[in-house]
C-alpha cells in the first residue's frame, strides 16, 4: 500500500514534461487487405521488371521449370509445415512472445480482426509474389545468401535487443535459406507452396 504522498508523486508530472504516447498500431481488416494486395502487385511488377531486363531465361521457363509438379507441392506442404508448427511454437515462448511483439506486423495482425479466409488471402499472395520477387528474380543474380539475408532484412527481423531477438532473426534467416534452396533445387513453385503455408500456420498463431 502507498502512502497519500507517494500516490501524489505517482500520478503528477514535472511541468512542461508529457508521457510519451505509445504507437497507434491499430489497422482495419479492409485496410490490412488492401495493403496486401497492392504490395503484392509492387513485388510482381518489380520482379517482373529485373527478370525482363537482367535474366536470360523466361517468366515462363522460370515458373515451370524444376521437378513435377507434385513433387514441388509435396516439398513446399511438408517444410512449409515443419517451420509454420516451429514458428508458431516459438512465438508462444515468453521471452519470444515479446519479441513478436515487438514487431509492427505481428501488432496490425492481432488487432485487424482478420478471419481465416483473409489469412488465406493474405499468405497466398505474400507467398507467391515474395518468392517471384525475391527467389525467381532476385536470387540467380545476388545469390542465395545475400538473398536470404536482403529478404529477412525487408521485413524487419533483424534486431539485437536481446538474445531472443537474435535467435528469432535467425530462425527467420534459416527459413529464408531453406524457400532459397528449394527453388533452386526443387521449383520455385514449391518455395511458393511453403512460404504459403508458413504463413497461414503463423497468421493463425497470432490472429488468436
Amino acid at each position: 500500500m502507498t502512502s497519500e504522498s507517494e500516490s501524489h508523486t505517482e500520478d503528477t508530472q514535472p511541468p512542461g514534461e508529457t508521457k510519451p504516447e505509445p504507437r497507434n498500431t491499430d489497422v482495419s481488416r479492409e485496410t490490412l487487405l488492401r495493403i496486401s494486395f497492392l504490395s503484392g502487385l509492387a513485388w510482381i511488377a518489380l520482379g517482373t521488371f529485373i527478370i525482363w531486363v537482367w535474366h536470360h531465361t523466361s517468366m515462363h521457363e522460370l515458373l515451370l521449370s524444376g521437378n513435377p509438379i507434385w513433387e514441388q507441392l509435396a516439398a513446399g506442404v511438408v517444410l512449409g509445415s515443419v517451420f509454420g508448427y516451429s514458428g508458431g511454437r516459438l512465438i508462444s515462448i515468453p521471452g519470444f512472445r515479446e519479441v513478436s511483439e515487438d514487431l509492427q506486423v505481428v501488432r496490425v495482425i492481432r488487432r485487424a480482426g482478420l478471419r481465416r479466409n483473409d489469412v488465406i488471402q493474405i499468405s497466398f499472395i505474400a507467398g507467391t509474389t515474395e518468392e517471384w520477387l525475391f527467389r525467381a528474380a532476385l536470387q540467380p543474380l545476388l545469390g542465395i545468401w545475400i538473398t536470404s539475408v536482403l529478404f529477412v532484412a525487408v521485413h524487419g527481423y533483424f534486431k539485437f535487443s536481446t538474445r531472443y531477438h537474435f535467435f528469432f532473426g535467425f530462425f527467420m534467416l534459416v527459413l529464408s535459406f531453406v524457400l532459397g534452396l528449394l527453388f533452386a533445387q526443387v521449383g520455385l513453385i514449391s518455395a511458393m507452396v511453403a512460404h504459403f503455408v508458413y504463413d497461414v500456420w503463423v497468421m493463425e498463431k497470432i490472429r488468436r
